[in-house]
């Protein structure tokens, strides 16, 4: 969980469960998916649309070296939507959605909507689930062709490239399971765990549910609790215009193919 103390001025944004961000207030956060160095990351709902279509927002310290950070995301993410559509390497990025900005007592942040999605390949190794190999050629076929569209298309090296930065995708029910999970919280009366909050806010529910604590397998929940978004704290230095030295990445990837293999199945 971030520090309470980050919650100054310059520093996070204060978001709680349920409330409304964004133009019109048309995006509802529903828990925390994240947080990094420079900012914290939410799952939320459009509600100016019909259908249960959720998001990632992430929102920036108000600090101004966090400013021209997200500046700098902004501009690179746009670059890579605007290229070549047809190359299918620019299908293995999360699609970016926009920015607004938004003022809190703590200054005014920079908010990115971008495409939710399920863990990271880490955190999926992490939870003892072997990979077979047909699965891992697949994962590394997906991570080149990636990685083929930004040298080719768009003149940019990932700097970053490691197994906490590669996002496996999921389907919209699996998000509408997070949803719900989260809900029956309120509905049974249940403790929320400290990771869909924030350090404040939880300090503030904390206090009036600490007499409340049951497992949620009691309930019939079956969704775990997890940590399914971890942005690069530093995106600026992920992701670089630069004339690339290819040696370097694929240097990167042959040391993530061989941390994977290790979780083989036998």
């Amino acid at each position: 969980m971030e520090n309470v103390e980050d919650y100054e001025p310059g520093g996070f944004m204060p978001v709680t469960q349920w409330q409304g961000i964004g133009p019109n207030n048309r995006f509802k956060i529903i828990r925390k998916l994240g947080f990094g160095t420079y900012s914290t990351v939410w799952m939320c709902k459009d509600e100016a649309k019909q259908d249960d279509t959720y998001y990632a927002l992430k929102i920036l310290k108000a600090a101004y070296f966090a400013k021209a950070s997200a500046l700098r995301e902004i501009r690179i993410l746009n670059h890579i939507r605007t290229k070549d559509s047809s190359h299918i390497g620019q299908n293995r990025f999360v699609s970016y959605y926009g920015y607004f900005t938004k003022r809190s007592i703590n200054g005014k942040h920079h908010c990115l909507l971008n495409e939710i999605m399920g863990k990271s390949l880490f955190d999926l190794i992490g939870d003892d689930q072997a990979l077979d190999p047909e699965g891992v050629k697949l994962i590394v076929k997906q991570i080149l062709e990636g990685l083929n569209f930004l040298h080719t298309k768009c003149n940019i090296i990932h700097a970053d490239l490691k197994l906490e930065n590669i996002l496996v995708c999921a389907e919209e029910p699996y998000f509408h399971s997070m949803a719900s999970y989260v809900r029956q919280f309120n509905e049974l009366g249940v403790a929320m765990p400290r990771s869909y909050l924030t350090s404040i806010e939880w300090e503030e529910y904390n206090d009036t549910h600490n007499e409340k604590n049951i497992s949620m397998k009691q309930s019939n929940c079956s969704l775990q609790d997890a940590s399914f978004y971890k942005p690069p704290n530093h995106i600026e230095d992920s992701l670089m215009f630069v004339n690339p030295n290819m040696q370097i990445k694929i240097s990167d990837l042959g040391c993530g193919i061989y941390e994977v293999k290790h979780y083989l199945e036998i």
